[in-house]
């Protein structure tokens, strides 16, 4: 592979941070490249001898902004005793106020409909069944397995499983034979059994989050039980006791500190750095930013050996520069700088009356009520759309009649400076009252 990047130490037994030292520095062989954004690397790509796809380099650079989890959790060519895998991800609107964090354990995304099968139309026998769950309610979680012993016809067992409810990502691995011989002691007789099917009981709330489901015939690569991940996440210079504070949030695990060093606990004047990590806590990595999903798109030119990609964050700052690697081989130049969010507050008039505060960022839902708080506005129905350096709100008066146009009374206060604010009639109301006639029997009451 030639010169590769530093190796960065995630989990020290030392008391203070550890850095890796390069002792000598490879040649770059000119065949692979890979690009680098905010610390995080995509694989090394052959453009010479592969056909790198506008897909595949859309995979690689989403990659980058998704939770990246250890190989043997979800990559079945480093784990080759996965037989079956559901990551769940899938596109998604615009949303700014989104978390990756909280909407899922790797990737981008979870599953959060439990009418939605974790496993469907699974053929290969397995030993276990992993998966990251969230749960925020107190209700008994049930899940639904189709089970084929040997020849015989599949079957639904109803089982009751024993999760933890406290609002946290967790990851576990059930241990299929055990599981069903405890359920019932059919199983202890069964050579084989086929697990093709299994899904939330129907009465589970969508309060439960499901990610990385995997079918596998071996246990990830250091998983623990749920009743070790506090004795694994640990330090060598001191106790520590979870959960504890940090940015203001409460961990139950090893985190990343602003210097993306491991650490389990704090106190006044120390930190402890973790000499373990579970897969619950460091062992992810997790993106710098969070990308806006609907602004990613990417052009790939064979021809002029170029390629054009155009993304933004969910805080609508500009992005980073796009580092090559070897940097002997491609450089990266910035087109266009992505324009600066919209903020402040603006004043509209309306037949006559002026309304202030507007804030210049405001939800559908959020302006729908503060122009229905105002006594000669009427009752409204409002939809955005755009992203955080432009909205566009529709509103829609839901009485009949026509209505005053709207104008832009005073903007001076909304940022940046000179933004422009247009309004503009989509589709002039009715002045005309509709009335509709009755039947007779309608209008009819019946008096015993």
């Amino acid at each position: 592979m030639g010169d590769v990047q530093l190796l960065t130490v995630i989990s020290t037994a030392f008391s203070r941070p550890q850095t890796a030292t390069e002792i000598v520095r490879g040649i770059a062989s000119g065949l692979k490249i890979a690009f680098r954004l905010n610390g995080a690397t995509t694989n090394f790509l052959d453009f010479r001898q592969d056909d790198i796809s506008e897909t595949t380099l859309r995979t690689e650079f989403m990659n980058l902004f998704n939770i990246r989890c250890p190989p043997s959790l979800n990559n079945q060519q480093a784990a080759p005793s996965i037989v079956y895998i559901n990551e769940f991800e899938i596109s998604s609107p615009y949303d700014e106020t989104f978390i990756i964090t909280d909407m899922a354990f790797c990737g981008r995304r979870a599953l959060t409909n439990s009418n939605e099968y974790l496993v469907n139309g699974n053929t290969l026998n397995a030993e276990y069944m992993c998966f990251a769950y969230k749960i925020t309610t107190r209700n008994p979680i049930f899940m639904n397995f189709q089970v084929q012993i040997d020849e015989d016809p599949p079957v639904i067992e109803h089982i009751l499983l024993t999760l933890r409810n406290d609002s946290r990502w967790h990851y576990k691995c059930i241990n299929l034979r055990d599981m069903l011989e405890e359920y019932s002691t059919m199983y202890m007789i069964a050579d084989l059994f086929l697990i093709s099917r299994a899904y939330l009981d129907y009465y589970v709330p969508s309060s439960v989050m499901i990610d990385t489901v995997t079918l596998r015939d071996s246990l990830p690569i250091g998983y623990e039980e749920d009743n070790m991940i506090m004795s694994t996440d640990q330090s060598s210079t001191g106790l520590c006791r979870f959960p504890f504070f940090y940015n203001g949030q409460n961990h139950s695990s090893c985190i990343l500190d602003e210097d993306n060093m491991p650490i389990c606990g704090l106190t006044p004047n120390t930190k402890f750095y973790c000499q373990n990590s579970s897969i619950e806590g460091v062992r992810r990595l997790f993106p710098k930013y969070q990308l806006l999903d609907n602004s990613f798109h990417i052009a790939h030119s064979t021809m002029n050996h170029t390629i054009d990609i155009f993304f933004r964050y969910t805080a609508c700052m500009s992005p980073s520069l796009i580092e090559v690697l070897p940097p002997t081989v491609g450089q990266a130049i910035s087109i266009t700088h992505a324009s600066k969010p919209v903020d402040g507050q603006y004043s509209i008039m309306f037949n006559g009356q002026l309304y202030y505060p507007i804030p210049a960022k405001i939800t559908e839902s959020n302006l729908a009520n503060l122009l229905q708080s105002f006594s000669d506005f009427g009752f409204v129905d409002v939809a955005r759309t755009g992203e955080c350096a432009q909205y566009s709100y529709t509103i829609q008066w839901l009485a009949n009649g026509e209505q005053p146009l709207i104008s832009i009374a005073n903007s001076s206060e909304v940022k940046p400076i000179d933004a422009p604010m247009t309004v503009l009639s989509i589709r002039p109301g009715s002045t005309i009252s509709v009335f509709y006639n009755l039947p007779n029997d309608l209008l009819r009451t019946m008096i015993e």
